[in-house]
């Protein structure tokens, strides 16, 4: 009998696929497949139509925003807090990362009482993890400036009053990894990622800018910029002006 097993096979070995790679090799279990950027923008709208249960009264789509897809609202804000998690190298990580840097990371997966649309804490994490750069801009306000990074303080304490209303905690990454976490005023982050000549200014008044590339290595060139319908969107937006009294523009 033993000899019996010593002579089978030896079975392939057991892999296990970590962030991103696990979405990258497996992109048709998360974002269905390849073929089409459009799930990657319904993804990140999504999360702004979420806003609009709450704070949320424009939201900005501009699926070719100097090179990037951008999405942004004017909603509560994502999350600068330092979140109780840590990396596996033990580092501090703002919720807004968290959000972005691993699968089934979200504070929707308990509250039963708002009706909300990303609630398995995936779609942002899959997109960046198949994004050549995904880069998200959180604005820093006086209820957040003192307890998120020491970029974020530092900057707050030594900007004016008047700059203080654009100032941004940014979260960039590429193919899936940490590049850059900092925070700075809008227009110097316009220059530093677009250039001093860019096309097109990021929006005022934003809370959350979502700016992401789908990666070249995975999509082809005729589908980088999605093709997603806004009619049902618009009549989202119109329903939310009509119950719940919000003027929400596209």
């Amino acid at each position: 009998m033993d000899n019996d097993f010593k002579n089978l096979e030896n079975p392939d070995e057991i892999k296990l696929l970590k962030f991103p790679e696990c979405v990258r090799e497996r992109i048709g279990m998360y974002l269905s497949g390849n073929d089409s950027t459009d799930n990657l923008l319904r993804e990140i709208i999504d999360n702004s139509l979420d806003e609009c249960q709450h704070t949320a009264e424009n939201i900005i789509i501009d699926r070719n925003f100097n090179g990037f897809i951008l999405v942004a609202d004017d909603g509560r804000g994502i999350p600068i807090l330092p979140s109780t998690e840590k990396t596996a190298e033990g580092r501090m990580i703002t919720q807004a990362e968290l959000s972005i840097c691993a699968l089934h990371s979200g504070s929707k997966f308990t509250d039963n009482k708002t009706a909300t649309i990303g609630q398995n804490g995936v779609g942002s994490a899959a997109v960046n993890a198949v994004s050549s750069d995904y880069i998200i801009l959180s604005r820093i306000t006086p209820l957040n400036w003192d307890k998120s990074t020491e970029d974020v303080y530092n900057l707050w304490n030594n900007a004016g009053p008047r700059s203080k209303k654009d100032l941004y905690y940014i979260i960039w990454y590429k193919k899936g990894y940490r590049y850059f976490e900092g925070a700075a005023k809008k227009s110097d982050i316009e220059k530093n990622i677009f250039g001093r000549h860019c096309e097109k200014l990021l929006p005022d008044g934003m809370s959350t800018i979502v700016m992401f590339h789908p990666d070249p290595e995975i999509y082809a060139k005729e589908v980088m910029i999605p093709n997603v319908p806004i009619q049902n969107l618009q009549y989202f937006l119109l329903i939310q002006e009509k119950f719940f009294k919000k003027n929400k523009n596209k």
